[in-house]
């Protein structure tokens, strides 16, 4: 915890994509004492970007946790903090409700994808649905022109998506994950019959939302140990509910935002960080920000890089799309008519989507010949490192 800790009690300069998304919610951070006396300066106004962010609060609760492990945020003062400024406003968190919390054992599903292995993460993460389009995929042709890949990945998402309510059965989690159905469904593509299971109703807001607080981050290290994290705490700021003395944001994951829940239930979502690997050693690690289209963006980065044989740099440049109603949407960033793609398409209706960062924030590694190269959404202000794994 030692270097989260330097951060938050020395501060940071505060990068220009979250000084935006901090002035986008001033008006709410104004409603909360805690949230107004961490995020906003004595002016009222928030932080710019390139000004030092300092959090001496947050530190004390980071120090907790690393003294005491989980009860230092589970139990003891953070958890009295946290259940007595929730209990003051209104809501019903209790000790017994903190200390009674269980981290459960992640479950890995496997998929196949160009002769690779697909390792992505089960409910509540969305990986079936991930690999699920990556195992259609895998049983097209490979597209001739950009507006048959951008029909193929259209088709092959909606078909996926709209088994996203049936992840829990077990029945249709196999249908979900088998290859040879995925055949089926690409058969059906092929043919431009492709159908969808039915429609989905009463959708949760985190699935049409395009505001969202999502990080992600791909690393390995000089033993070849590989991590694929993605946190969120739900639309832009969450909460916007911090508690004076704590100085963390509280996220959003009921309430209609990620669906309906009852008590003891887990709150699903997007985020699906994925391993791709041959012969037990690691071809590609990634995941994304960005809601509903984290699957999109990994599942179009993976099939550019490994099916359409571009440069890891290059896949997360080109293009993504996202169905969505009645049209595909088509990502346009600056640099994108250099590539000259022609999307005209009699095949579907396009609509051509200009703002930036809308299709996934893909962080990936890829490891070719023993050397790891890295790789940062154009769209967004990620970081990247190069190194070699012998």
């Amino acid at each position: 915890m030692a270097p989260a800790i330097e951060y938050a009690e020395n501060g940071f300069a505060l990068l220009p994509g979250e000084a935006s998304r901090q002035e986008m919610v001033k008006k709410e951070l104004h409603e909360f004492e805690g949230s107004a006396f961490h995020f906003l300066k004595k002016d009222g106004n928030t932080y710019a970007a390139g000004e030092m962010f300092v959090q001496k609060d947050l530190a004390e609760v980071l120090k907790q946790i690393a003294q005491n492990g989980k009860a230092g945020f589970y139990e003891g003062i953070v958890a009295q903090k946290m259940v007595s400024d929730i209990q003051n406003n209104g809501g019903i968190l209790t000790l017994e409700d903190l200390k009674n919390y269980r981290v459960l054992p992640s479950r890995i599903l496997k998929g196949k994808f160009q002769n690779n292995t697909v390792h992505s993460l089960f409910l509540p993460s969305f990986g079936a649905i991930t690999i699920q389009i990556l195992q259609i995929l895998d049983h097209l042709p490979q597209a001739v022109s950009e507006n048959q890949w951008a029909y193929q990945l259209g088709k092959a998402t909606e078909i996926a998506y709209s088994y996203r309510k049936k992840q829990k059965n077990e029945d249709s989690l196999s249908v979900i994950l088998s290859y040879k159905k995925a055949k089926e469904w690409a058969t059906q593509i092929e043919n431009k019959n492709a159908w969808l299971e039915e429609a989905e109703e009463d959708i949760p807001i985190s699935w049409t939302s395009v505001d969202g607080h999502t990080t992600h981050l791909t690393t390995a290290d000089r033993w070849g140990n590989v991590v694929s994290l993605t946190q969120t705490v739900g639309p832009n700021m969450g909460s916007k509910v911090a508690t004076k003395e704590l100085g963390f944001i509280y996220a959003v994951t009921l309430g209609g935002y990620l669906g309906k829940y009852q008590p003891g239930d887990r709150a699903n979502s997007h985020i699906s960080p994925t391993f791709i690997t041959r012969n037990n050693k690691m071809v590609l690690a990634l995941g994304a920000a960005g809601g509903s289209r984290i699957i999109t963006a990994i599942t179009q980065v993976s099939d550019r890089l490994l099916r359409q044989n571009h440069a890891l740099k290059e896949a997360l440049f080109l293009p993504r799309v996202y169905p969505f109603q009645d049209s595909l949407g088509v990502e346009n960033h600056t640099g994108l008519d250099t590539i000259n793609a022609d999307f005209q398409s009699k095949d579907f209706p396009l609509k051509y989507i200009n703002e930036t960062a809308r299709f996934g924030r893909v962080h990936a590694i890829h490891n070719k010949n023993n050397t790891w190269e890295g790789a940062a959404d154009p769209d967004w202000e990620g970081t990247t490192a190069y190194f070699i794994v012998k």
